[in-house]
């Protein structure tokens, strides 16, 4: 349940001018703050790691919108928002593949795609915050406190109280780092996780998580003994 609650200092952020390298994927959505492993085998995605590596270490993690197969090396349509990633880790393999780790900054929408002669793709975008309540983020404590309660409640269920002691203990969080946890750590379908990626208002984004942590507690309570009935935790 990889996730990091502060930004590493110096703020990766500082470098980001606004223009940004595209990582889309089918099956992959990244939030702020979570951890991803990912490995790298495409020449075009070689070349984008490379280029990253060089300048700001930063990358875009977007999805690929359904249909993507038949111009999947191409530019497939992408859903508008994603997340703004820094490269903590690279790896380059003896066999010429790497493994990096990224590390989820912001929300980010995709303006426009930009035109250039490398082999992945450009754009610029614009840095997406989280939106609350007239009176900041303690108005939404109380959809919060939901949220974290049906969390803790999925893990001791799946037999993960460790998991739970942890996020109980997990003080001065701001609420959407909260609701991005428990999108990160739950194995939703990738458009349950990109339409919760995109909603930047924290209490319709926790009312919305709420309802699917809901549904997913009552398909586990409907199964007997558990046993091979609970999604897993994801990857992503």
């Amino acid at each position: 349940m990889a996730f990091l609650f502060n930004t590493p200092d110096p703020d990766p952020l500082d470098k980001f001018d606004g223009l940004t390298r595209l990582f889309p994927l089918p099956n992959v959505v990244l939030f702020p703050g979570a951890i991803l492993p990912l490995h790298i085998f495409e020449s075009r995605f070689h070349e984008m790691v490379a280029d990253a590596m060089d300048t700001d270490r930063l990358i875009t993690m977007v999805l690929l919108k359904p249909g993507y197969e038949d111009d999947y090396e191409g530019s497939p349509a992408i859903y508008d928002v994603g997340c703004l990633a820094h490269v903590v880790q690279h790896e380059l393999l003896p066999d010429g593949k790497s493994n990096l780790i990224l590390h989820g900054l912001t929300r980010v929408r995709i303006d426009s795609e930009e035109p250039h002669d490398r082999l992945y793709r450009l754009a610029q975008a614009t840095v997406l915050r989280d939106r609350y309540p007239p009176g900041g983020p303690a108005t939404v404590a109380d959809d919060v406190k939901r949220v974290t309660d049906t969390m803790i409640e999925i893990l001791n269920v799946v037999g993960r109280g460790a998991d739970a002691e942890k996020l109980i203990s997990a003080h001065n969080v701001p609420p959407g780092a909260v609701c991005d946890l428990a999108c990160h750590c739950l194995g939703f379908d990738v458009a349950v996780k990109q339409e919760l990626l995109a909603e930047q208002d924290v209490r319709r984004r926790a009312a919305v998580l709420l309802a699917w942590m809901q549904e997913l507690l009552r398909t586990m309570r409907r199964r007997s003994g558990i046993e091979g009935g609970v999604p897993d935790f994801s990857q992503n």
